[in-house]
């Protein structure tokens, strides 16, 4: 699909560039459960000693693991809160040199890295303690403003895009990001709500959603839940990025390293799945499970919130094919 919001997020990303003076949010303080944990473990095959990026370090869960079996960690996150709590988290792990944590996006990992590592994670989207932080707006269940940044130096906010984009580009990007039959309805309540006033808050735009669809709501994921997803993929070019970044990370991992990816968004483990099926053409390495793992009902029933995850892995070899 043509990108309605390019030109924007262009702006947005540019500010990269140009840290400024932030206010400091408050966090909430609901422990984060970290995803398939006991799989990601074994599929990384962390030993004792080896470096391994931790891509999107969030509160460290898998990281703290990794460093338990005896693993370095450098950990990448474009959140500053995250970064600035994580340095007194795991004040000791820095200090002892098991960590090092960078305020980054992921997209950068191959500009910091000095030699090549043993591991890469990549666990895509957002974390728990994004979702419940209602300054953050990322969730319609929290009444906050319509920001959904994960790097407050981005310039395009939700609120941004609501406010910009046209009936059709609305509706092809809660359609394309997170497939809303209902999109072009929706779309078209928010154009009229705009008229009357500002759409700022999570609470105005879930309304509108509601009230859109009041008639045509049936059971299942509520279309608030899609379209406030495909606004924050939107806002932080995240399906992009990934596009842009899992292609070239093979070249930053050791021979026989690997690579291991959890999804939640089917596109996102879309682009993973062709990537290392590239890969895997090319003679680079090979896919290490057939189908990708999901959590177990154990897990599912004790973290709701992994319930869409899948798991991938790659083994990088100077082998050709298999071994």
């Amino acid at each position: 699909m043509k990108n309605p919001m390019r030109n924007m997020l262009k702006s947005s990303k540019k500010q990269l560039n140009h840290p400024q003076n932030h206010s400091r949010r408050c966090m909430n303080n609901a422990p984060h459960i970290p995803a398939m944990l006991v799989e990601v473990i074994h599929a990384l095959q962390v030993k004792e000693n080896q470096t391994y990026v931790d891509a999107t370090f969030g509160f460290g869960g898998h990281s703290k693991e990794i460093m338990k079996k005896g693993g370095k960690v450098i950990g990448f996150d474009h959140d500053r809160t995250v970064i600035e709590q994580n340095t007194v988290t795991f004040e000791k792990e820095i200090s002892a040199g098991k960590l090092t944590l960078i305020h980054d996006s992921f997209e950068h990992l191959a500009d910091h890295l000095q030699e090549k590592v043993a591991g890469i994670l990549f666990d895509f989207g957002v974390n728990s303690q994004q979702i419940d932080d209602a300054s953050r707006g990322f969730s319609f269940q929290h009444e906050g403003p319509l920001d959904m940044r994960m790097d407050d130096r981005l310039s395009v906010k939700a609120q941004d895009l609501i406010a910009a984009l046209g009936r059709k580009e609305l509706a092809n990007l809660f359609f394309h990001y997170a497939q809303e039959s209902f999109g072009r309805k929706i779309a078209d309540a928010i154009v009229d709500a705009r008229k009357l006033s500002p759409i700022t808050t999570t609470r105005q735009l879930t309304e509108i959603i509601h009230n859109a669809l009041e008639r045509d709501r049936v059971r299942g994921i509520d279309s608030a839940t899609k379209v406030f997803m495909a606004l924050r993929i939107a806002v932080n070019d995240e399906l992009r990025t990934i596009e842009r970044t899992l292609p070239t990370s093979l070249d930053c991992l050791a021979e026989g390293g690997h690579i291991v990816t959890i999804a939640f968004h089917e596109g996102e483990d879309r682009i993973v799945k062709n990537v290392m099926k590239d890969w895997e053409i090319e003679k680079r390495g090979f896919n290490v499970f057939k189908k990708p793992l999901t959590p177990t009902n154990q897990e599912m029933y004790k973290n709701p919130r992994a319930r869409s995850a899948k798991l991938r892995a790659f083994v990088k070899n100077q082998y050709k094919g298999r071994i």
